[in-house]
């Protein structure tokens, strides 16, 4: 099984590294990691200053950057067989379909991982550089162990999802879209229910917000309140990983 996958793996990244790009799509392949690492990696923890390494605002990366990764790499990865017509040849291949699954989503997962530990390595040396007193600031153990939790157990929840939009998607671009949507619908209503109520709802409602946030919020233990939200988060990622492993089969990635 070992074998087999390493081998789709293999096979991934020779694909990969063959596409032909045109000069815009490699503009922007180049400028949207660049101002992703400016937004997420330099900026806020200029920002905060040498707070960040016990901040909470250090999630952001492990947030959004596996499920931006994975979004765009899952249907590449799947999608895009039918795009370049090798999915035939793939399909008539005497691979098992778990060697094939795994094969698959295991490069957008170790991408995501990749991409958002440097974004975190490049977010420390920013305080450290702008916040030098002679030691090395670090992330906090809790701090830590949260945001690792975080970016693995969003890459497998967002690979797992990839993989069940992608199989009945016509087009990458139709299955990028649709993955986006699925993952940062819950982000967009967050921000919208914010925007609320800072500018529309009542005054009284803001007041009441902000009185239960510093009553209830700002005292409550960090590493206690993210356990529970990964509790969480780990129960919805096995159930739909369980899911996207079972649909995965041959016969379901032809499209009817």
């Amino acid at each position: 099984m070992i074998a087999d996958i390493l081998t789709v793996m293999w096979k991934e990244r020779k694909e990969q590294s063959g596409l032909q790009k045109t000069w815009r799509a490699k503009v922007v392949g180049a400028l949207i990691p660049v101002l992703m690492l400016m937004l997420l990696g330099v900026v806020p923890p200029a920002s905060v200053g040498a707070a960040w390494i016990s901040s909470p605002f250090s999630l952001l990366a492990s947030i959004l950057m596996p499920l931006m990764v994975v979004s765009f790499s899952i249907p590449f990865a799947i999608t895009g067989e039918r795009e370049r017509k090798t999915l035939e040849t793939l399909l008539a291949s005497r691979l098992p379909d778990q060697a094939l699954f795994f094969g698959k989503t295991v490069p957008p997962i170790l991408r995501a991982w990749g991409v958002t530990l440097f974004v975190h390595l490049v977010s420390i040396i920013v305080v450290n550089v702008a916040n030098w007193s002679g030691a090395l600031l670090f992330y906090t153990p809790a701090v830590l162990f949260v945001n690792l939790a975080m970016m693995l157990l969003l890459s497998l929840l967002a690979a797992s999802l990839g993989v069940l939009i992608a199989v009945r998607a016509a087009t990458v671009q139709q299955a990028v879209q649709n993955l986006m949507f699925v993952l940062m619908s819950p982000i967009i209503l967050f921000t919208v229910f914010i925007i609320l109520i800072g500018k529309v709802l009542p005054r009284t409602w803001e007041q009441k917000f902000a009185t239960w946030f510093e009553r209830v919020v700002l005292p409550a233990d960090f590493l206690l309140v993210m356990l529970v939200i990964l509790s969480v988060l780990l129960l919805l990622t096995v159930t739909v990983f369980a899911l996207a492993i079972n649909r995965f089969r041959r016969q379901r990635l032809y499209l009817d």
